[in-house]
């Protein structure tokens, strides 16, 4: 057990480091397939990006689909103004109030990263009905050190550049971890974890294991949705994170998970 505990980290904490909001998959696919190879008898790379690792047990059926997602939530640049601001565009679901003085690194078109702040307006200079209104992502902005826009184009970056949240994974005491992506980088490992028991004893597998890491979840569900026609299982079993309600401000009522009690199956969309 403890062996798994220390591969289940280590694997979470690669993932956490890799780059790939949706439709820019490469860094974390990569890493997902260095990570995967050991457990399974073939891997293959659909059109649309998505890994299917396949594990063979004694007979073909039933063919068993497990699957997570590889993407995170992230943004594209779509504005760079004269004095070398971005803007930026959200790719997922966002709460602006989680963003402001927070770190990001933007990935070039060479492949590099450039790292920024996400600014806001000053709170010293906020009219009073400024102060009362939501934060929007509109009302935002990135600072990479350019004074003029000539600056931010010969970083590489442009329109449409991809943009990801810059945070270190940590460990916390009471074998607690804290980093970037883990919706859905948790449930890849996971499913790797699964895959790493099970193919210590693959001669007692009925049927054909599908480890299928998917793309673009945070855009809707695209990568899901073509693998399941690829592989058109028997069963499939979708692995994904949900809200840890044990934190101060949630009642009794709303209390439906804890961290550490196990896992949530769900019976329905809230």
């Amino acid at each position: 057990m403890e062996d798994l505990k220390a591969f289940l980290k280590d694997a979470l904490k690669k993932m956490s480091e890799s780059f790939g909001i949706p439709g820019y998959e490469d860094g974390i696919r990569a890493t997902i397939i260095e990570l995967m190879k050991p457990f399974v008898d073939e891997i293959k790379v659909d059109k649309l990006g998505n890994i299917i690792g396949v594990l063979h047990g004694k007979s073909e059926k039933p063919k068993i689909m497990i699957a997570a997602h590889m993407d995170q939530i992230g943004f594209l640049v779509k504005h760079i103004d004269e004095k070398g601001f971005l803007r930026l565009t959200p790719v997922g679901g966002w709460d602006a109030r989680t963003l402001l003085n927070v770190r990001v690194k933007i990935l070039t078109k060479d492949g590099k990263f450039v790292h920024g702040i996400i600014g806001s307006k000053p709170p010293h200079i906020l009219k009073e009905e400024e102060k009362s209104k939501p934060i929007t992502i509109d009302d935002l902005f990135v600072d990479v050190g350019a004074t003029k826009k000539e600056d931010v184009e010969k970083l590489g970056i442009r329109v449409g550049s991809p943009v990801i949240l810059d945070f270190n994974f940590i460990e916390l005491p009471n074998d607690r971890v804290s980093g970037l992506a883990f919706d859905d980088r948790s449930g890849v490992a996971v499913m790797l974890g699964a895959l790493k028991l099970l193919s210590e004893e693959k001669d007692k597998i009925e049927g054909t294991v599908y480890a299928v890491a998917t793309v673009q979840e945070e855009v809707g569900l695209r990568g899901a949705r073509t693998s399941a026609f690829s592989v058109n299982p028997d069963v499939g079993i979708a692995i994904d994170v949900t809200i840890a309600a044990d934190v101060p401000g949630v009642g009794d009522q709303d209390k439906i998970t804890e961290l550490g009690k196990g896992p949530a199956i769900t019976i329905m969309d809230a």
